[in-house]
């Protein structure tokens, strides 16, 4: 009878230093590629605002037109900046009421406000998004159901170049961090629909 062979095999498996190293290869990675991860996602943040913002405008300027009633879109310049829909109480700009309509706020009380984009609601600690006007400033912005589209700073809507207006538009940037992502700008033209510029 022949004596069975013991076999002095490892058995298949991580040794404590190889799990280490592993670990620390992952660790490695990881550390390099959160820079950029953090990036694109204020980049994704800095884009879906702008794209929001051009939604709100052009659903300001079809309800005008659906509902026979101006809309005023209403850019407050604040810490973040922040957009306000208004469904105003006439047909047109100049005659509406808008001290009563944007009176309450966009809260849920106030059925008058159709819809709010805010700078702050994007925003997470570290990376702020903030929306401007071209200037600076607050404007509003009013949608008649016409087509026509009036601005305005302080007094009546007018549709007449200078102030905000530049270009045929009133322009807007969404600026992430200060200025150290690429800034989006958005243009709400006089007659036509908003869009995002390259």
């Amino acid at each position: 009878m022949v004596s069975p062979r013991r076999h002095h095999s490892r058995e298949a498996g991580l040794t404590l230093l190889e799990l280490m190293i592993v670990v620390a290869v992952i660790a490695i990675v990881a550390a390099l590629a959160a820079p950029s991860v953090g990036a694109a996602a204020g980049e994704r943040r800095s884009n879906e605002t702008a794209l929001d913002i051009v939604r709100l405008a052009r659903r300001g300027r079809s309800e005008a037109v659906g509902y026979g009633r101006a809309h005023l879109l209403q850019f407050t310049a604040g810490a973040n900046g922040q957009f306000a829909l208004f469904r105003g109480d006439s047909n047109r700009c100049n005659n509406a009421n808008w001290a009563g309509v944007v009176g309450a706020g966009c809260t849920a009380a106030n059925t008058a406000c159709r819809d709010l984009v805010s700078g702050d609601v994007r925003s997470t600690p570290g990376q702020q998004i903030v929306i401007s006007s071209e200037d600076g400033a607050a404007v509003d912005i009013c949608f008649e159901p016409t087509g026509r589209v009036l601005w305005r700073r302080a007094g009546l809507f007018s549709d007449r170049q200078g102030g905000p207006m530049t270009g045929g538009g009133v322009r807007f940037n969404i600026v992430r961090n200060g200025g150290d992502g690429v800034t989006r700008r958005i243009l709400v033209p006089l007659g036509a629909d908003a869009r995002v510029l390259l």
